[in-house]
């Protein structure tokens, strides 16, 4: 039993709230699992004696919680706590809630909902005295906004916030070796090696007599994040595995998958490509579980660069799309903003701010609008997640770009790619309609072309499309269905242009609905005509026709929809059209595929 333990029986938490959860509050971190429960058992028994009692009590549950990564509870407590608090107008209590669902959000991933925990607690933080109960947390909330920073990049930012944090942690090693740890990071980050080093070895020094082994653990995985990128690998690895063994002893999970994940890099960037594995599954196991996104993502993605080493192109892919999907999840461009906007946002009155905007607009109006355009940014999201990654196609096809230009939030066309049996299939579809309705079918299409390929096994370009063609149909078919009909059948399709790309043979195989292929070969710009009809109900079906092409040195393939033709613009408001396009790109053809793009979206 520790000496803290013992000095919290001591204490009445009923007669002395304060300085019961004064104490406890200064040292969880450095009790012992079953020291934690004994005390949390201590404080259940006076939790109805106030509502700083219930409020107090409700706050260390979710800090228990917390410990054991167990985030549904950690939220459970916390709402309760932030209710009382906010009841009282306690702003300490409020300040530490904050923060601690902060520290919670980000374990999710959910940065938007972190970045407005720690505003929260910024607002409080300059009433509260460091030696009230909750000011412990003081410097912590710096910390905190500070480590949001760092993770955005934002490295000025969270230098400013860290040092913030230091004015408070003086007396307090466990938090002052947080915060100079925080700061080695950053200065790591910016590739300030001596300086890096100094923080980090200063951090380490000062917890060393704090028993305080979460904290530890983590210093350590930053050193061995410190050799990994000074390319040290032995040392890299040696002090990752010192902090491994620290997490899983003590149960850490969540932070356990941070080493999993920096022990696959390091071992894939020393060759040893099986560990690079094992570890790399074992991060995603764990992230998975936990529902862990903001690391479930980075797991993927060391996951797809080791594939990718291996030669396994299928997965290497698979994993790369997982990747950009969880990233996307996490890092919206809305939460990037909010977050970089951090400093100087924490410092207004968010009750003026509330005032103005309940000034100059009709509230409901307003919630009204945002709740659209928010499910318009969320289907963006969707339909973004769909299309292949702008690195996989310059890593498979180095000489290309992918030029995609929405009129509306959401599309109707779209891009897709496969890489299956040596060849990389790639299509340009075009969906019935515009916006909602266009993006819609466009979902439709991209499951049929993936159930065409991954069910039926087709590699052949007709071939996916006349099996495109039935399955399209099968979706549309349904008797309910009155818009736009035949029949009772829906008329909405695709145009679509696609082809199956085998680089070792230097072979195209491509075919048609309704958009052609261009193909630009030695000065002159050649069409190869497409099938004049779409994918989806037509009435004089016929088999869609594979054309076989070889590829000579200098040859320039160019699939589209009519989205670039179709534009209206210039002077007289008039369409661009094939024939000028066509000119374009030919007039282009000599210049590298990069500033081709660039000529195209001016």
């Amino acid at each position: 039993m520790s000496s803290t333990l013992e000095i919290l029986r001591s204490i009445d938490p009923a007669k002395e709230p304060e300085k019961f959860y004064h104490l406890l509050c200064r040292n969880m971190l450095l009790m012992s699992s079953e020291d934690n429960l004994a005390a949390l058992e201590l404080a259940a028994a006076a939790k109805d004696a106030s509502d700083l009692n219930a409020a107090s009590h409700a706050f260390i549950e979710g800090m228990h919680s917390l410990y054991s990564s167990d985030f549904s509870k950690v939220l459970s407590h916390l709402f309760l706590a932030e209710e009382i608090f906010l009841r009282m107008n306690h702003k300490g209590g409020q300040m530490a809630v904050a923060t601690i669902l902060c520290t919670c959000y980000r374990s999710l991933g959910q940065l938007d909902k972190a970045q407005d925990s720690i505003q929260k607690g910024l607002k409080c933080a300059p009433e509260v005295s460091q030696d009230e109960t909750f000011g412990y947390f003081k410097s912590v909330t710096y910390y905190q906004a500070g480590e949001i920073n760092s993770e955005l990049r934002n490295y000025e930012s969270a230098l400013e916030f860290l040092d913030e944090g230091l004015k408070y942690a003086e007396e307090n090693k466990e938090l002052k070796g947080r915060l100079l740890n925080g700061i080695g990071v950053v200065f790591m980050n910016l590739g300030k090696w001596d300086e890096s080093l100094s923080y980090l070895g200063r951090s380490l020094k000062t917890i060393s007599s704090q028993n305080n082994m979460a904290l530890e653990s983590k210093i350590l995985a930053d050193i061995g994040m410190f050799y990994f990128k000074k390319k040290e690998y032995d040392l890299s690895l040696t002090y990752l595995e010192k902090s491994l063994k620290i997490r899983l002893e003590k149960k850490m999970v969540s932070p356990a998958i941070t080493n999993y994940i920096r022990l696959a890099e390091l071992c894939l960037a020393s060759g040893n490509s099986a560990e690079a594995l094992r570890y790399g599954h074992l991060a995603v196991e764990e992230s998975e579980r936990l529902k862990v996104n903001i690391k479930l993502y980075e797991a993927h993605q060391i996951l797809s660069n080791i594939y990718e080493s291996l030669g396994d192109i299928e997965k290497a892919y698979e994993h790369y799309k997982k990747y950009n999907l969880y990233k996307d999840e996490v890092h919206s461009q809305e939460v990037i903003r909010k977050v970089e906007n951090l400093k100087g946002q924490y410092k207004v009155e968010s009750a003026q701010q509330e005032k103005e905007i309940f000034r100059l607009r009709n509230v409901e109006l307003k919630a009204a609008m945002n709740e659209i355009t928010e499910s318009f940014r969320y289907a963006k999201r969707i339909q973004t997640a769909i299309l292949p990654p702008d690195g996989l196609i310059k890593q498979l096809l180095p000489d290309s770009f992918v030029l995609f230009m929405p009129k509306d939030i959401v599309s109707g066309d779209f891009y897709w790619m496969e890489v299956l049996d040596d060849k990389i299939l790639l299509a340009a579809v075009d969906c019935t309609g515009h916006g909602v309705p266009g993006a819609m079918v466009s979902m439709v299409g991209h499951n049929c072309l993936n159930k065409a390929v991954h069910e039926f096994g087709l590699r052949g370009p007709a071939a996916i499309l006349n099996k495109l063609t039935e399955l399209v149909e099968g979706t549309f078919v349904h008797k309910d269905f009155q818009y736009d009909t035949i029949d009772g059948e829906i008329k909405d399709g695709m145009d679509i242009s696609i082809c199956s790309i085998n680089l070792k043979e230097k072979r195209i195989e491509w075919a048609g609905a309704n958009n052609p292929l261009w193909i630009c070969s030695k000065g002159e710009m050649k069409e190869i005509t497409a099938d004049k009809q779409p994918v989806g109900k037509y009435d004089h079906r016929h088999p869609f026709t594979n054309h076989k092409l070889d590829i000579e040195t200098g040859d320039i393939f160019y699939l589209f929809t009519d989205g670039y033709a179709d534009q209206f613009g210039g002077p007289a408001g008039k369409k661009f059209k094939y024939k000028q396009l066509k000119e374009l790109l030919l007039s282009l053809s000599d210049e590298k595929m990069s500033e081709q793009k660039d000529v195209l979206e001016s």
